[in-house]
């Protein structure tokens, strides 16, 4: 290897390892502000540096053949399910919301891909335990830094301003639920070095011994910490990742966590049982599921019985426990999810093959959602919250597959390469996939967030490094598996003539132009947009600043746009009396070029629909022929989502509009027979209707 190789590789390592910060990032102060700011800037930063690092690895694969990603079944697995979600992409009902997704999400397509290179870059140059160990402890600090800050949300010391004390932590994450998801993951894997730790580990892996002792010798008169062992200064790093996580797990009052870490240590334990070298460790573990599963039954027990009883909620407010013993009293939260997979069901029946596409489930959502989960407001779901139904209701049956495929080929390389890895890799490997066991279990209950998906591809490359390695066996010794990568041995460059350095600096200018570009066009417009978007929905400057706003932000990044014209739909909706008359005009003008534009581009989102109608329902004494035009939205949005009770509430106030108050009368009747416990949410427009009626029945 060159000394510009040395320092190519190194770069990118650096450079991925900066791919962990990314559940730090929100884009608010100190950082420039973004609508959606804490999930914009994580999605915008990681994807950043994966561009940055792919560029790199080109650069280096051209010049070094050996840095090719190594055979795998896992990755071929990946690669066919980024095929399938492409496929479907094609097929969606929205491809450009399948490609690009929400603000609010910043998931789709173009974000799978993104991970998928961040995966071929990560095993392409990660290819020892020390390379592996390096990039997880780094994770792990930045675990340990959200964890502090975490503390600080909780005793209510403003480091940052949007640290605000709550019930439920959500730090930097912006949701508990992402914390409890983050941190379990981390409790993983520190565990996993920590127990490592404690077990021999091969020659060929530490430094040898009697160097050490003179090393320890040489320090001991000097005191302090550098008296300490580097073992034990790891080791109380590694406590400290596990304390905090184990914290944050609870102070994020998140239930799915909570499961989601008993699934992960009886994972462990069970694997551990079954194909452990150690057998006290055995021992413990099999020790350990019993104890878990006797925990987990009388936790079961005590909360059907609650469930089937009515007795008082336990008040205990945010607190994890109060949410564990509440399960199913009263439970808002579990009835939703419930609700939203059996309405995926509904919706994947409709389109089985290849589903809605990537980030459509919403539409079906909508098409399908009976009016009785509107009963205590507006329930709405972009996603299902379940990932196997996000899964069959985006992606079809080809999708579920696809994902399910990843998942079997993980656990094949854990079955096939664990069992032959020495005590301390094997009790770290188990402790990893015990950490994936987590990530998927948590997702039964969730979906992926850019906070919180950098645990499952950055394991899924750990995974794929396990994978590479080789069965050997040294005389009549036991089969191990071993760090003996084939690629090594070949370093021939892809192309020879490149390694003249004329040759490579028209590489590197190629190639970063080329990733310049992609940075530009692809991370700092969506940015600018994002801040414009901000801009105009804040309301903290004049109606002529914010419509200037709304123009840059469209503008500057039309995929994204959508959810910028819907979010300022509804503001001018919201303001519309206020507005004077310049500003109406403005207002009209913007729905009347950018209504149509947005419907073009999701022809099946009926809060586009719904936004105008509004506009156009109290713009009538401007012009009568909105009448007309609210009643054309009106009824496409009633097309696209029959039951949610804002389009029939819509449909009620364009009869109130058209000056019929018996029509309106008639609907709410019929809303109500269909859905009783809906019957207060049409109440102010029923009283509308009777006040129409009643000054009819007076003038005549």
């Amino acid at each position: 290897m060159t000394a510009m190789e040395s320092r190519l590789v190194t770069a990118i390592r650096i450079v991925l390892a900066l791919v962990m910060v990314t559940p730090l990032i929100v884009m608010t102060d100190p950082l420039p502000h973004a609508v959606f700011p804490y999930v914009v800037g994580k999605a915008l930063w990681s994807r950043t540096l994966i561009e940055i690092a792919f560029g790199l690895w080109i650069i280096l694969l051209l010049r070094d053949s050996s840095y090719r990603f190594p055979k795998s079944w896992t990755l071929a697995a990946l690669g066919v399910y980024v095929l399938i979600a492409l496929l479907a992409t094609v097929f969606s009902v929205s491809p450009t919301r399948s490609l690009w997704s929400t603000y609010e999400r910043m998931q789709g397509w173009v974000d799978l891909a993104h991970w998928a290179t961040f995966v071929v870059v990560l095993v392409s140059t990660h290819r020892t335990w020390a390379h592996w160990r390096t990039l997880l402890n780094f994770n792990l600090g930045v675990g340990i830094l959200i964890g502090l800050l975490g503390l600080t949300q909780f005793l209510d010391i403003r480091v940052f301003e949007y640290l605000q004390y709550r019930n439920r932590l959500d730090i930097t994450l912006g949701n508990p639920t992402y914390v409890g998801g983050y941190m379990l993951v981390n409790f993983f894997i520190a565990a996993g070095f920590l127990a490592e730790s404690f077990l021999d580990r091969s020659a060929s892996e530490t430094r040898g011994r009697a160097v050490e002792r003179r090393r320890r010798r040489r320090v001991q008169q000097s005191g302090g910490l550098s008296s300490i062992p580097p073992e034990q200064l790891w080791r109380v790093f590694w406590v400290a990742a596990i304390a905090l996580s184990l914290t944050m797990v609870f102070l994020s009052g998140t239930r799915s966590a909570a499961i989601a870490l008993v699934a992960g240590i009886l994972a462990f334990s069970i694997g551990y049982a079954l194909w452990g070298g150690s057998r006290r460790l055995r021992t413990a573990a099999i020790g350990t599921t019993a104890v878990v599963a006797a925990l987990v039954s009388l936790l079961t027990i005590f909360i059907l019985v609650r469930a089937g009883t009515d007795v008082e909620r336990i008040d205990l407010p945010g607190t994890m426990v109060e949410r564990l013993l509440n399960t199913g009293v009263r439970d808002r939260s579990a009835e939703g999810r419930i609700a939203a997979a059996e309405v995926g069901m509904k919706a994947f029946l409709d389109r089985p093959l290849l589903g809605w596409g990537p980030e459509n489930y919403t539409v079906g959502y909508d098409r399908h959602v009976g009016p009785e989960a509107f009963a205590k407001g507006a329930a709405s779901f972009d996603q299902a919250h379940n990932k196997l139904i996000e899964e069959l209701t985006t992606k079809g049956l080809l999708g579920l597959l696809g994902y399910l495929a990843l998942w079997v080929s993980l656990a094949v390389v854990f079955i096939r390469k664990a069992r032959y890895l020495t005590a301390g890799q094997q009790v770290f490997a188990f402790l990893i996939g015990a950490g994936l066991i987590g990530y998927f279990t948590q997702n039964f209950f969730l979906f992926d967030t850019p906070g919180t998906v950098i645990h499952l591809y950055a394991l899924v490359g750990f995974v794929v490094f396990l994978d590479s390695m080789i069965l050997k066996r040294s005389g009549s010794g036991p089969t191990q598996a071993v760090v003996q990568d084939e690629r090594v041995a070949d370093r021939t460059p892809l192309f020879p003539s490149l390694r003249g350095d004329t040759a490579m600096v028209s590489m590197v200018v190629v190639v970063g132009v080329g990733i310049a570009a992609a940075v530009f066009l692809l991370n700092v417009r969506p940015l600018t947009a994002a801040s414009s978007a901000a801009d105009a929905v804040s309301g903290g400057t004049s109606w002529a600043q914010r419509f200037e706003a709304f123009e840059d932000s469209v503008n500057t990044f039309p995929p994204l746009s959508n959810t910028v014209r819907m979010m300022m739909f509804r503001e001018i909706g919201l303001a519309w009396g206020a507005l004077a008359g310049n500003e109406m005009a403005t207002a009209l003008a913007i729905v009347e070029k950018h209504g149509p534009a947005g419907t073009k581009a999701e022809p099946e989102e009926w809060r586009l629909l719904s936004g105008m109608a509004v506009i156009y329902q109290q713009a009538r004494d401007e012009n009568g022929e909105y009448i007309s035009r609210a009643r054309e939205l009106v009824e496409s949005a009633v097309e696209l989502a029959p039951s949610r009770v804002e389009v029939r509430a819509l449909l009620i106030a364009q009869h109130l509009v058209e000056n019929d108050p018996q029509g309106a009368l008639r609907l709410i009747e019929d809303y109500v027979a269909e859905a009783p416990e809906t019957e207060h949410r049409y109440e102010p427009l029923r009283e509308q209707a009777d006040r129409i009626e009643n000054a009819e029945e007076t003038d005549g």
